[in-house]
């Protein structure tokens, strides 16, 4: 479990080092172990849903990786409105990236 842990402390760490670096693929792979990590660790809410969002606004830098950032904002948002007041910024800052993934400020930035 201590493995887990020390692995989990560097995926998150690791994510948007990557992303930032235009390291898409290798940012994503290492969003969908930290996932896999919470699952593990069984990890409160608002962990996994901050790597869910972390993952979509990698995702959404690049066209092919769309469908994914929309599948993890989907994720998140179910997350950020099952323990948050669907009325609170979180949630509502989602919906609105739903309603219109294009309004994501990093929508598309590497391509």
């Amino acid at each position: 479990m201590d493995k887990v842990i020390v692995e989990s402390k560097a995926l998150d760490s690791s994510i948007f080092a990557l992303g930032s670096q235009g390291k898409t693929g290798a940012a994503l792979m290492a969003v969908t172990k930290l996932i896999e990590n919470h699952e593990i660790l069984r990890s409160s809410l608002i962990s996994k849903e901050r790597t869910l969002y972390d993952g979509f606004q990698i995702a959404v830098t690049k066209k092919k990786t769309c469908k994914q950032a929309e599948e993890y904002l989907r994720q998140a948002y179910e997350i950020a409105s099952s323990i948050l007041s669907p009325l609170s910024a979180k949630p509502l800052m989602l919906s609105e990236y739903i309603k219109d993934i294009q309004t994501n400020p990093n929508f598309l930035r590497f391509e």
